[in-house]
């Protein structure tokens, strides 16, 4: 019987017309982005975002939680020429919400007096509540969980534009 069924599943397959394939055509973000902070706890959002960034050809770094990422924001701000142009960050994390970490985040930007960093909070809860929460905390931007390649390139023009703003207007 199980002969049979296998004999003829094989037949079936045999059958079915082959069509064309279609292949997805790849596209790049053609904007300069130094370099991204993707402050994530989760291991497969984190897998998402970082294969978006990889698939762009964008530098990155990860941060597990929000204490992890304020020191990878304090070890940039070394070199100021060298600091994040975008952090996407989780808001509910272990050790350090994201909300935590963007408010010292700024702290440290008021101390310093570094040129501020675009922070997008990301969850997958999209309540007006908590897109308020972002801002109240000094998030620049949110965005819903998951993410989509077409929303992160969005964002990152809108960064790239920001920024090509600031220059400019500093340089007059």
């Amino acid at each position: 019987m199980l002969f049979r069924l296998i004999h003829s599943y094989k037949a079936f397959i045999k059958i079915i017309p082959v069509t064309k394939i279609h292949r997805r055509r790849e596209t790049t973000i053609d904007i300069n982005c130094p370099e991204v902070l993707v402050v994530e706890d989760n291991l497969f959002q984190q897998n998402v975002v970082i294969t978006m960034l990889n698939t762009h050809k964008i530098k990155y770094e990860v941060a597990q939680n929000g204490t992890v990422a304020v020191d990878c924001y304090k070890r940039k701000i070394k070199d100021e020429d060298k600091l994040f142009t975008l952090i996407l960050m989780d808001l509910s994390m272990p050790v350090k919400s994201g909300y935590e970490a963007t408010k010292e985040i700024r702290d440290i930007e008021n101390d310093e007096r570094c040129k501020r960093t675009f922070i997008c909070g990301m969850s997958s809860d999209k309540s007006q509540v908590i897109q308020d929460k972002c801002i109240k905390s000094g998030m620049d931007h949110f965005l819903t969980k998951p993410i989509t390649i077409s929303v992160l390139k969005n964002l990152i023009a809108e960064v790239h534009r920001k920024n090509n703003e600031e220059n400019q207007s500093g340089n007059s």
